[in-house]
Protein backbone atom coordinates (compact mmCIF):
# COMPACT_ATOMS: atom_id res chain seq x y z
CA UNK A 1 0.00 0.00 0.00
CA UNK A 2 1.14 3.48 -0.83
CA UNK A 3 1.05 6.07 1.99
CA UNK A 4 -0.59 9.31 0.94
CA UNK A 5 -1.13 11.36 4.11
CA UNK A 6 -0.38 10.96 7.78
CA UNK A 7 -2.32 13.10 10.23
CA UNK A 8 -1.45 13.28 13.92
CA UNK A 9 -4.06 14.20 16.50
CA UNK A 10 -2.76 14.88 19.95
CA UNK A 11 -3.59 16.37 23.31
CA UNK A 12 -1.83 16.31 26.66
CA UNK A 13 -2.89 12.69 27.27
CA UNK A 14 -2.33 10.90 23.98
CA UNK A 15 -1.03 10.90 20.44
CA UNK A 16 -2.88 9.25 17.57
CA UNK A 17 -1.65 8.87 14.00
CA UNK A 18 -4.03 8.22 11.10
CA UNK A 19 -2.63 7.35 7.67
CA UNK A 20 -4.50 7.46 4.38
CA UNK A 21 -3.28 4.66 2.11
CA UNK A 22 -4.01 3.75 -1.52
CA UNK A 23 -3.78 0.44 -3.28
CA UNK A 24 -5.04 -0.22 -6.79
CA UNK A 25 -7.39 2.76 -6.68
CA UNK A 26 -8.91 1.80 -3.32
CA UNK A 27 -8.37 3.92 -0.20
CA UNK A 28 -7.67 2.65 3.31
CA UNK A 29 -6.98 4.20 6.70
CA UNK A 30 -4.39 2.86 9.11
CA UNK A 31 -4.72 3.67 12.81
CA UNK A 32 -4.34 1.96 16.19
CA UNK A 33 -2.40 -0.98 14.73
CA UNK A 34 -5.12 -1.79 12.19
CA UNK A 35 -6.01 -0.91 8.63
CA UNK A 36 -9.45 -0.83 7.05
CA UNK A 37 -11.34 0.65 4.11
CA UNK A 38 -11.72 4.44 4.09
CA UNK A 39 -15.48 4.03 3.63
CA UNK A 40 -15.74 2.00 6.87
CA UNK A 41 -13.56 4.50 8.74
CA UNK A 42 -15.83 7.37 7.71
CA UNK A 43 -18.92 5.36 8.69
CA UNK A 44 -17.42 4.71 12.14
CA UNK A 45 -16.94 8.45 12.78
CA UNK A 46 -19.89 10.07 10.96
CA UNK A 47 -23.55 9.32 11.53
CA UNK A 48 -24.93 12.10 9.32
CA UNK A 49 -25.84 10.54 5.94
CA UNK A 50 -25.31 13.71 3.90
CA UNK A 51 -21.91 14.40 5.47
CA UNK A 52 -21.00 10.72 5.02
CA UNK A 53 -21.71 10.91 1.27
CA UNK A 54 -19.84 14.22 0.97
CA UNK A 55 -16.74 12.70 2.60
CA UNK A 56 -16.76 9.82 0.10
CA UNK A 57 -17.28 11.86 -3.08
CA UNK A 58 -14.58 13.85 -4.86
CA UNK A 59 -11.00 14.25 -3.71
CA UNK A 60 -10.37 11.60 -1.05
CA UNK A 61 -7.22 13.35 0.23
CA UNK A 62 -9.07 16.63 0.83
CA UNK A 63 -11.99 14.74 2.37
CA UNK A 64 -9.63 12.87 4.69
CA UNK A 65 -8.21 16.18 5.94
CA UNK A 66 -11.74 17.54 6.44
CA UNK A 67 -12.69 14.42 8.40
CA UNK A 68 -9.58 14.68 10.57
CA UNK A 69 -10.40 18.35 11.24
CA UNK A 70 -13.90 17.35 12.38
CA UNK A 71 -12.44 14.65 14.63
CA UNK A 72 -9.85 17.01 16.13
CA UNK A 73 -12.56 19.55 16.92
CA UNK A 74 -14.76 16.87 18.46
CA UNK A 75 -11.88 15.53 20.58
CA UNK A 76 -10.50 19.06 21.18
CA UNK A 77 -7.13 17.92 19.85
CA UNK A 78 -4.52 19.76 17.83
CA UNK A 79 -3.97 18.53 14.29
CA UNK A 80 -0.92 18.31 12.10
CA UNK A 81 -0.84 16.67 8.72
CA UNK A 82 2.28 16.21 6.64
CA UNK A 83 1.66 15.02 3.13
CA UNK A 84 3.77 11.98 2.31
CA UNK A 85 5.37 12.27 -1.15
CA UNK A 86 4.14 9.75 -3.71
CA UNK A 87 6.30 6.68 -3.64
CA UNK A 88 6.74 5.14 -7.06
CA UNK A 89 7.12 1.39 -6.87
Amino acid sequence: MRRLITVSLFNADSENDFTLLEENGEYYVGFANSTGPYRDFVRMLVDDEELYRDLLDGNVRANFFALMKLVSERWKDQISGPVVPNERG
